[in-house]
């Protein structure tokens, strides 16, 4: 990890309380660990994926606690959740990217995957010119804008293929590489 800007503890206890209080599960994101709500995923492919990928990485979700690291978190609006009250108690910390009708990420205001990457090109003094990203969601708009060279996936969203300076092969079909192979760079 070179660059990394964790929410506070009270932030954290915040958003838990906040998402409880509102009926919405959660995926907290950190670099070492994810903690996942056990409840409220049952009909969640990607949450399945996260479980059995991430390992022991994958923690369950109950309640707050101290060893929660986290930078940003992702959630689910389900039958129940008041998606409009968790919107207005949290807009104020984060930038929230509706992915489709029941897929949700929060960000924190000012900080995006550009963000890092400005940080690094400044750090290790990178031409913006020689930068390569490859994104599939919407939280991959600023950073495929900000880049030299933005590359969608295949199985990326309208709004991402749209952005893109090449839309490269499905992510199951080695879209990573066949971008790589295009560009030259392997």
């Amino acid at each position: 990890v070179v660059f990394e800007k964790l929410l506070s503890k009270d932030l954290v206890r915040k958003i838990i309380d906040v998402a409880e209080k509102n009926g919405m599960p959660l995926v907290l994101e950190g670099s070492k660990n994810h903690w996942i709500s056990e409840k409220g995923f049952e009909n969640d492919p990607f949450v399945d994926y996260l479980w059995e990928s991430l390992g022991e990485k994958a923690k369950p979700l109950r309640g707050y606690s101290d060893e929660i690291e986290i930078s940003k978190f992702s959630a689910d609006i389900i039958e129940g959740t008041n998606f409009d009250a968790i919107r207005r108690e949290l807009e104020s910390e984060f930038d929230i990217l509706v992915h489709d009708q029941d897929t949700v990420e929060f960000v924190p205001h000012g900080v995006t995957k550009a963000t890092s990457i400005a940080w690094i090109c400044k750090e290790y003094q990178v031409p913006i010119e020689q930068t390569y990203a490859i994104g599939d969601s919407v939280n991959d708009l600023d950073m495929l804008s900000f880049v030299g060279h933005g590359i969608a996936m295949g199985n990326a969203s309208a709004a991402v293929k749209e952005k893109a300076e090449y839309i490269t092969a499905d992510i199951h079909e080695d879209g990573v590489y066949k971008a790589m192979k295009h560009y030259g760079l392997i």
